[in-house]
């Protein structure tokens, strides 16, 4: 068992127990709505390198977090690709340079002008050169762009990784070794 999680509450979210190991890929459906924001931030909470009792992990999953830029540095000192693999990815490991595999992305290409599933496809071999465990959110991804990510995780998890991705529809629903559902009160109810 690599990363367990115990049944949580929070408010209104409810996220059932799962459990993660070796090659394995977990899906977290999150309800889309009124609610939906408030379900992403329960999760991430619960799921996030935690001081939680209900979180048990034996190795350390890394949270895949989107490039960002100010406005003025977009403007005035636009970041590239390869400087933001050149000062994020680790030296040691070479993988985030397969991001131009891709066949969309180039090292001069400016970060600011990237596709959503560009900048995530950046970020996501940025901290596969960190480790392949990994915690994506594919929010603001098309479902083009969401499947594109899942089957780059998909490839590293199949090599002794492991990872959890927070999903906002049912496609990856077939291929997921595990699919768990967030659930909302007022749903349940309803």
């Amino acid at each position: 068992m690599l990363f367990s999680l115990k049944g949580q509450q929070s408010g209104d979210v409810c996220i059932p127990a799962f459990t993660l190991t070796d090659g394995e890929i977990a899906v977290i459906r999150v309800p889309g709505g009124a609610k939906q924001q408030e379900a992403r931030e329960a999760c991430l909470k619960a799921i996030l390198p935690a001081t939680d009792s209900a979180v048990t992990t034996d190795a350390p999953f890394l949270y895949v977090d989107a490039p960002q830029q100010s406005l003025v540095g977009r403007l005035f000192n636009p970041v590239t690709v390869k400087d933001y693999i050149r000062k994020h990815a680790s030296v040691a490991n070479s993988i985030a340079q397969t991001v131009y595999e891709t066949g969309d992305i180039y090292s001069n290409d400016k970060l600011s002008a990237l596709t959503p599933t560009g900048r995530k496809l950046v970020a996501l071999y940025t901290s596969l050169s960190w480790s392949n465990r990994i915690i994506v959110d594919l929010e603001g991804l098309d479902s083009q762009g969401a499947r594109q990510v899942y089957n780059v995780v998909k490839q590293y998890a199949a090599i002794g990784g492991a990872a959890i991705l927070l999903d906002y529809s049912d496609e990856l629903q077939k291929d997921a070794t595990a699919f768990i559902r967030i659930e909302i009160k007022a749903m349940l109810t309803a």
